[in-house]
């Protein structure tokens, strides 16, 4: 039993691992970035960076990028440094408690950080297509932040990659894992809460078109967490498949997969321009 209960305590932890480090700088890659920053609702200060495209013209779509449950905005940036290239902006911000954010992250507290992050994207690039990416964790608090929205119907596209819709579900995976805790599973839906979840909201994304990419090889995330955000999401939205893919691998697979091409021609549908 005490097995069990240190599990559980793992459950509701493993979904915030932040970190004070800085792991990497944009500059020695050779791409500008804007260090920002803006308030939570509850006065929390966040830190972000912002990308603008590489070639100085106007952007043709920012995307605000809800990274995953570890480390900070200096380990997770580069997933979509190949962006600016291409003409797109992007601004990835750390949670309360991550990097050089303020505060202690929290379900309730992470969504709040969502909007702040929109509200300054649409604040300071009011005429740019909003896009919305999030991966694993970040896919989470992304939907929820977009199900919370008050102005969401200036949001052109969602894309979540090896997300979940449950907080219990992810952690019923962790005790099913385990052959001493297989039994409790159970337990996941008594000690977590789903109050933050996207779960049964998810139909409220519509009509925003939502993008869901998961790989069938995530031991992180099982692909069944993937599948079921795309069942209980309403039209328009597509499931894309991650062939032999791992925990949000999609866009450092091979090239001839395509994945960065698909998201690339996505938001150059949204952004009203031809590629």
């Amino acid at each position: 039993m005490f097995l069990v209960l240190g599990t559980l305590s793992a459950c509701s932890s493993l979904f915030y691992y932040p970190s004070k480090l800085h792991y990497s700088d944009p500059r020695n890659a050779g791409l500008k970035s804007e260090e920002v920053s803006f308030l939570a609702p509850d006065g929390a200060k966040l830190r972000a960076w912002y990308f603008p495209p590489a070639n100085g013209l106007k952007a043709k779509t920012l995307t605000v990028f809800f990274h995953g449950n570890a480390e900070n905005i200096s380990s997770h940036w580069r997933a979509l440094a190949w962006l600016p290239a291409h003409g797109h902006s992007y601004l990835i911000f750390d949670y309360r408690g991550y990097g050089n954010s303020e505060g202690s992250p929290s379900p309730a507290g992470t969504v709040e950080d969502g909007l702040a992050a929109l509200n300054w994207a649409r604040a300071q690039h009011p005429d740019t297509p909003l896009v919305v990416f999030g991966q694993s964790l970040g896919g989470a608090i992304a939907l929820r932040s977009v199900i919370e929205d008050p102005s969401k119907a200036d949001i052109r596209l969602v894309v979540v990659e090896s997300t979940f819709h449950s907080y219990q579900e992810v952690g019923r995976k962790v005790l099913a894992g385990g052959w001493l805790t297989w039994p409790f599973q159970w337990m996941a839906y008594l000690v977590l809460s789903d109050r933050w979840a996207p779960s049964d909201r998810l139909a409220e994304i519509a009509p925003i078109p939502l993008v869901v990419i998961h790989g069938d090889q995530d031991r992180v995330v099982p692909i069944s967490l993937g599948r079921r955000v795309y069942s209980r999401a309403r039209d328009p939205k597509e499931f894309r498949l991650v062939a032999g893919g791992r925990h949000i691998e999609a866009f450092w697979r091979p090239s001839e997969e395509g994945h960065r091409e698909y998201f690339l021609a996505k938001l150059e549908a949204v952004s009203g321009s031809k590629r």
